[in-house]
């Protein structure tokens, strides 16, 4: 009898082990979706006043201080797990069933500590309903007479750096500006009633161009808590993707708005280069945007910049060719589904919605 109960303990032991992560995805699902329709604005302040804060209070703790990218350990520690994985499938120590419930069983638990660490602010209320932002019309009038003052602003900034009119090669300490950056933006979020009080630690990703060939500058890790630009980043472009990847570390998930407060954070800078940074990719947003509606206005306008600042975005995208894409198409597609699953209807679009976001924000606060 003693050895029967035995028996059904271990096979109770083992059924919770294997089904524990299916469970906990089945839940997050369930909770996500009730969170999404009913629950979204209630359970939204508990989470990230408590729960959130918490998880980025351990972080900043215990792991900001550790002096390689917890990326690399967290790819080690998975790489021993699937080759563990593979090695007891191929010499058979594991059978099919039971290697499929360990595969579910992971991939459950990986579900769910996504969402639990970081990915449930994908439903939290947009930056536009905390702001209470007003409404703009966007016509082409307004975002032309919005390119004329930030080329003005471009052309301003960058002629308090230099004056030469060849590219800026300027020799940056990486580390120094992360700092500035954190605490221009902690100052930000903190006044709109955004929790950012814990340091977030950017890093630097190696080898250079592997994000690029994905035509991505940087991105955030929610299950070490850090985030990432690519080392071969041109130095002018550091500035605005830190602060933008610095605001998906604070739960913002919205690309656009990441965008956004990335260009709030660099111009309210006393740095002129960085300033520099946070102009220059807004007007490039806008130059995009004017181009897909009248070619010939797009052209006027870059002709409007000094010749500096021309140099400066043809060494930015010499740069970039240095890495071209690989399957653009493919991440295209994977990332926009990604992205509208997770309640961002825009999709890749969004990113563009730093325009719309900053033409609200100026008609609500600055008139």
């Amino acid at each position: 009898m003693p050895n029967s109960k035995i028996l059904f303990d271990d096979v109770k032991r083992k059924i919770r082990i294997q089904y524990s992560g299916l469970v906990l995805g089945i839940f997050t699902w369930i909770f996500l979706f009730l969170y999404h329709t009913t629950l979204r604005f209630s359970i939204h302040g508990l989470y990230d006043t408590y729960i959130f804060s918490s998880i980025r209070y351990f972080y900043a703790v215990l792991l900001y201080w550790v002096p390689i990218p917890l990326l690399h350990i967290f790819i080690v520690i998975l790489a021993i797990c699937v080759t563990k994985f593979i090695r007891g499938l191929v010499l058979r120590k594991i059978n099919i069933t039971t290697s499929i419930l360990q595969a579910i069983n992971f991939a459950g638990w990986l579900y769910f500590l996504f969402y639990f660490l970081w990915g449930i602010h994908y439903f939290r209320p947009s930056l536009s309903e905390t702001l209470k932002l007003s409404q703009v019309i966007q016509d082409s009038v307004i975002l032309i007479q919005e390119m004329q003052s930030v080329t003005d602003s471009v052309n301003a900034v960058r002629e308090r750096i230099s004056s030469d009119t060849s590219a800026l090669n300027p020799h940056r300490i990486y580390k120094s500006d992360a700092h500035h950056i954190a605490q221009i933006e902690q100052k930000i979020l903190n006044s709109w009633n955004i929790p950012a009080t814990q340091s977030i630690r950017i890093r630097k990703l190696k080898p250079d161009g592997f994000l690029l060939r994905f035509s991505t500058a940087g991105f955030y890790w929610p299950y070490i808590g850090e985030g990432h630009i690519d080392g071969g980043l041109h130095v002018l472009q550091w500035p605005f993707t830190n602060a933008h990847e610095l605001a998906h570390g604070y739960g913002i998930t919205d690309e656009g708005e990441c965008n956004f407060i990335g260009l709030m954070t660099c111009i309210q800078s006393h740095d002129n280069f960085i300033q520099y940074s946070g102009w220059l990719t807004y007007w490039k947003y806008l130059y995009f945007e004017i181009l897909k509606q009248n070619i010939h206005t797009g052209k006027i306008i870059y002709g409007a910049l000094i010749p500096g600042v021309k140099n400066d975005l043809k060494e930015i995208r010499q740069n970039n060719d240095r890495y071209p894409d690989i399957l653009p198409e493919l991440r295209d597609i994977v990332y926009d589904t990604y992205l509208k699953q997770n309640n961002v209807q825009a999709g890749l679009q969004s990113y563009n919605q730093i325009i719309d976001l900053k033409l609200r924000y100026d008609k609500t606060f600055k008139h």
